[in-house]
């Protein structure tokens, strides 16, 4: 019986948010309550309270009430236009159905600061999805064919038809590669296909990350 009391207890810590927002007492901000947590755990929140000393609390509230697995948002709101606009009002949004009144709500809503999206990418990696393991898994495999792939070969003889050869072995494996992230990253974000498409892009393997990999 005691067994099973731990256990129950265990699944009930693992379905925790990472930082609950209904535990701040009110007229604390998220990074003054979860101090030093909060920035620890999610760097990219420092460019957020930095950028928008304003509304970086609400931004950060929003994010959390969003993208936490664990949020009771998730359960609670299915459809993710009216989650969105939930977490917006739970944040401390004011006119939160009025597209184009507040231009952080739009950035919000649409996922078009990159910002945004490196903290939703943190709090995924944190809390161990296990679909954002298997994406890291490829991503890593991916980066080191193109490294192979970038790497120089024979001019002549048997040893450029190999090379060839292997290249274009290479290429292959990479398309293959392409299709498994692009499954992940759509298991990762279900409900949200902008949110999917916009986190694949930030992660995007560009030759600039590619570079920074090498």
């Amino acid at each position: 019986m005691g067994h099973k009391g731990e256990l129950y207890l265990f699944e009930i810590r693992e379905m925790t948010p990472l930082f609950d927002i209904s535990a701040i007492p009110k007229g604390q901000t998220v990074k003054e309550f979860y101090y030093p947590q909060l920035l620890d755990k999610l760097p990219a929140a420092k460019t957020i309270y930095s950028h928008d000393p304003i509304n970086g609390d609400k931004i950060i509230r929003y994010l959390l009430l969003l993208y936490d697995r664990y949020s009771p948002l998730i359960s609670g709101y299915p459809d993710v236009r009216r989650r969105k606009e939930q977490g917006a009002r739970v944040a401390g949004f004011i006119a939160v159905t009025k597209k184009g009144e507040d231009q952080t709500l739009n950035g919000l809503f649409d996922l078009t600061v990159p910002e945004y999206i490196d903290v939703i990418i943190e709090i995924s990696h944190i809390q161990r999805i296990r679909e954002w393991d298997i994406i890291m898994v490829n991503e890593a495999n991916f980066y080191e064919c193109q490294r192979i792939l970038l790497s120089p070969i024979a001019e002549t003889g048997n040893d450029l038809l190999k090379g060839i050869d292997i290249k274009g072995k290479l290429r292959d494996q990479m398309e293959k590669i392409d299709q498994v992230l692009d499954k992940y990253y759509r298991l990762l974000f279900p409900e949200d296909e902008t949110l999917s498409r916009t986190v694949q892009k930030r992660k995007a393997i560009t030759p600039e990350n590619m570079a920074a990999k090498l």
